[in-house]
């Protein structure tokens, strides 16, 4: 299985990319079932971390919060949250979701 849009290859029993939330297809050459999403609904950066942990843990806020979240990072796949990456671990929303995450996070960081 394979992501259309990242190109990351996924083990059987997968059906979407962890990263980019599209669905998975068999080959290259197929096309995702369903409407391709356009430029302007792909989720954004909302912020980087130093590890996947602690990008977890803002993720959890903004899950509180009804926000959909994804991590993207070195080790998507979670199997060491302790690892601290090379680029860092992104947390990334939805456009439309941005403005709220943005205060979900700032009222978490003020505690």
């Amino acid at each position: 299985m394979f992501c259309p849009r990242c190109r990351a290859e996924y083990r059987p029993g997968f059906t979407h990319c962890s990263d980019c939330g599209v669905d998975l297809v068999d080959s290259f050459e197929q096309k995702p079932a369903g409407r391709r999403p356009s430029a302007g609904d792909a989720p954004i950066v909302l912020d980087t971390f130093a590890t996947a942990f602690e990008a977890g843990i803002a993720q959890a806020s903004l899950k509180d919060a009804g926000i959909e979240s994804f991590i993207r990072s070195d080790d998507a796949g979670g199997t060491n949250p302790a690892l601290v990456f090379t680029r860092g671990a992104e947390l990334l929303v939805h456009p439309k979701d941005v403005a709220m995450a943005r205060r979900v996070l700032a009222v978490d960081d003020a505690r």
